[in-house]
């Protein structure tokens, strides 16, 4: 997730300030990256079309395969949903 969208959240859970997103059938949850506690969750359309910034997105679990795709949320938003629809969980993270 991009800094400039949260700022300063810490996970209730263990205090890192570090997240990342899923997104699967519709649903998106943001999450700490440390412990993966969902902090809160929304519509993956509400959230997709608005995404300005860059995002690398994962299969959940096999993130060492490397990234399904990459580009920026709002132009890649509804292939992330077309992948999610499938009943796949991915994860989203800021690039580094």
């Amino acid at each position: 997730m991009p800094s400039e969208q949260v700022e300063e959240l810490d996970c209730p859970a263990c205090g890192s300030t570090e997240y990342e997103a899923t997104v699967q059938r519709g649903s998106y949850c943001l999450r700490c990256a440390k412990c993966r506690r969902n902090i809160t969750a929304t519509s993956w359309m509400a959230v997709g079309p608005m995404w300005s910034s860059p995002v690398v997105v994962y299969r959940e679990s096999d993130e060492a395969a490397g990234p399904l795709l990459q580009g920026v949320g709002s132009e890649i938003w509804e292939e992330i949903q077309k992948l999610a629809d499938n009943g796949l969980i991915l994860v989203l993270r800021a690039p580094v």
